[in-house]
């Protein structure tokens, strides 16, 4: 009943469902697809590893998220070199290692975004001295880490399946309720009203008002950037056990006692966590993969999003991304089933390819103003990204209970998608053969036989 889990709680999580449904048999672990290439001649995706191994498949599934995770977004600091020369030490969460031992040190988070919101109170609780120093604000929403709804389905005996799906209706209810509820405020009515929820888990005699107003009055709009949540409010509580602190401004250099602020303010420590972002993939959503389709190297802005989970003039394709605003996992659950509704009306009907192609009058531009996220990460890549349209299915998904309808029950044919029928022969042979390959970052490449449902 704990929305937001550990990772030991995650990675047992993953390690029992691929036991229970007898998954291992199916995965290739530590693959490195460094190639991927269509041939419409033989309808056939061809995957080179970092082996020279080839794989093939009739479908593939990317399943790679968009962050560069061997690659972390790394300002540069002047007096970087002088820190860890005095003794210092350095680190990026991406690249953290467990050797680490934070006990007794006195640790500075330079950032304020999710990353640097759950490593503060987690090093806390490691016995660090945490001063997070951040340019500006974010918004931070203390979360009780328990659903009642899950809660309640528990005490009432239901199933593994039964609970999920009411938690999913649940949290699809409360999206509908947030909006609804926030369609007559203005953004500064939004903005106060979050920042309330701070103030309630940080009371005046913890912080004065000067202060909070200092670190925690956000320079942007709510939803213009992603809520951080603190589960139990622990971000708040490391506050208020001095445990933690926090710094605002802007980083002036390093030197050998830590960071030296713009102001003159110094926050001395002996570790220093640059949680200071990601990168995105260059080539979305293909990861580090280099995707050639019929001789064509895919570059992800030739191309365009249909349904928000498929390209245009790329075949037999379809990738995952969760939502922006609330559980990531609600919309890869119905981009899953919807690829399962896909593959068994190609099977059911002999269809050999679906391809989405742009209409002969183009999909339009975005509406202005449509793009409200302010994200660092999220600008600094918008070159690199497929294009949207005016109107669906050309634009993004972001609305559960419409996606719902359009992904799992609304018909499959569409105009701009193109379906190739098989011959006879090659019909029969695809009963036996046919299969849909997912490749998922960190993990493994998984190749398995059309299924009908998850």
């Amino acid at each position: 009943d704990k929305p937001i889990a550990e990772r030991s709680e995650i990675l047992s999580y993953l390690s029992k469902t691929i036991q229970d449904g007898g998954l291992e048999q199916h995965i290739r672990f530590d693959e490195n697809v460094l190639s991927a290439s269509w041939d419409s001649a033989e309808a056939l995706w061809t995957l080179t590893n970092q082996r020279g191994k080839t794989y093939t498949c009739s479908f593939l599934f990317g399943c790679l998220g968009y962050y560069e995770h061997d690659e972390p977004h790394r300002p540069h600091f002047e007096g970087s070199d002088i820190f860890q020369k005095a003794g210092g030490h350095i680190v990026h969460p991406q690249q953290w290692s467990e050797e680490l031992d934070v006990t007794n040190k006195r640790v500075a988070v330079i950032g304020s975004g999710a990353t640097a919101v759950t490593i503060v109170p987690t090093l806390a609780k490691r016995g660090a001295s945490v001063t997070m120093v951040q340019r500006s604000p974010t918004y931070i929403v203390p979360m009780p880490n328990s659903d009642p709804i899950a809660k309640a389905a528990l005490e009432e005996g239901l199933t593994p399946a039964e609970m999920h799906q009411r938690v999913r209706e649940s949290k699809a209810e409360e999206q509908e309720n947030l909006r609804k509820s926030g369609e007559n405020l203005t953004d500064e009515e939004r903005n106060k009203f979050f920042r309330r929820l701070m103030r309630k888990a940080l009371p005046r005699k913890y912080m004065a008002d000067d202060e909070f107003n200092k670190h925690f009055t956000p320079r942007y709009n709510v939803f213009q950037q992603r809520l951080c949540v603190a589960p139990d409010a622990d971000f708040f509580v490391a506050l208020r056990q001095k445990q933690a602190s926090v710094v605002t401004g802007e980083i002036d250099c390093f030197d050998e006692r830590g960071i030296v602020m713009k102001d003159g303010t110094k926050v001395d420590c002996d570790i220093i966590v640059t949680a200071t972002g990601f990168t995105l993939h260059r080539n979305m959503p293909m990861g580090r993969m280099q995707v050639v389709v019929d001789g064509n190297l895919y570059k992800a802005p030739d191309h365009a999003m249909f349904k928000d989970c498929m390209l245009t003039d790329v075949p037999n394709f379809m990738f995952c991304k969760g939502y922006f605003y609330i559980s990531w996992t609600m919309k890869v659950d119905l981009i899953c089933k919807h690829l399962c509704r896909l593959l068994q009306y190609m099977q059911t009907n002999n269809i050999r390819t679906v391809t989405p192609r742009e209409p002969a009058e183009g999909i339009g531009t975005p509406e202005e103003g449509s793009l409200t996220i302010t994200s660092g990460f999220i600008l600094r890549s918008l070159s690199l990204f497929t294009r949207y349209g005016r109107a669906a299915p050309w634009t993004p998904m972001v609305d559960y209970t419409v996606d719902k309808r359009v992904l799992l029950e609304d018909p499959l044919e569409h105009d701009c998608l193109e379906m190739s029928l098989r011959s006879e022969a090659t019909a029969a042979a695809a009963t036996t053969k046919t299969t849909t390959t997912n490749i998922g970052m960190g993990s493994p490449l998984t190749s398995q036989p059309l299924r009908s449902r998850l």
